[in-house]
């Protein structure tokens, strides 16, 4: 297991949740300068709270839902951001008392004794370019579940206009019907059944 080393003077662990973020920021000999609860993940109000140590400082929350949006806010304001790894973190501090303040502290002692597990933090993306992204995982999804429930199988089939209903024959076990030119027709049916492009039956 790989551990990140923490070169700063100052280390902040946070105990984040989708509403609030416990913070403790401590020195290189585990003094606690800042420990307190951030009601509303107020990022400007954590800006304040670090301000005196923020030349020097690195940020570091666990891997969970949520770090999303801190870690692109540390990275716009300058500030050193690492991610823990949570399966790791968990087996490295794992104990019977737990609450968020106790979290957190815990997260800053390990990221100053170079204990965190990192996990890849992955890069701001613009905003059309993660729009790509979403709408290539939405057509792959599509794609897939015409596939499994017995759709068509060729791109070009989308493309001049060969239109399948997934659930069409699904339930009874009959070929899916295929939708060209206006005209349902079951790909078991006769080859002069099928109506040419433009004409309808």
């Amino acid at each position: 297991m790989k551990y990140y080393t923490s070169t700063t003077q100052f280390n902040c662990g946070i105990d984040l949740h989708a509403n609030q973020m416990y913070v403790c920021l401590m020195d290189r000999d585990g003094k606690k300068l800042v420990h307190t609860n951030i009601r509303n993940n107020d990022f400007e109000f954590f800006l304040k709270l670090i301000e005196p140590y923020k030349h020097d400082l690195t940020v570091c929350c666990e891997c969970m839902f949520g770090w999303y949006w801190l870690a692109d806010a540390c990275q716009a304001s300058g500030l050193t951001f690492v991610l823990a790894h949570a399966l790791y973190l968990k087996a490295i501090h794992g104990g019977k008392n737990k609450n968020d303040r106790i979290d957190s502290e815990k997260i800053a002692h390990l990221l100053r004794s170079n204990l965190i597990p990192p996990s890849y933090v992955y890069p701001w993306l613009p905003t059309h370019d993660a729009t790509m992204f979403d709408r290539q995982d939405q057509t792959t999804a599509s794609r897939r579940n015409t596939l499994l429930l017995g759709g068509l199988n060729h791109r070009e089939d989308f493309q001049f206009g060969l239109l399948a209903d997934p659930l069409d024959g699904y339930r009874s076990h009959e070929p899916p019907l295929v939708f060209f030119a206006g005209s349902p027709v079951r790909p078991t049916d006769p080859p002069e059944c099928v109506p040419s492009p433009g004409v309808r039956a």
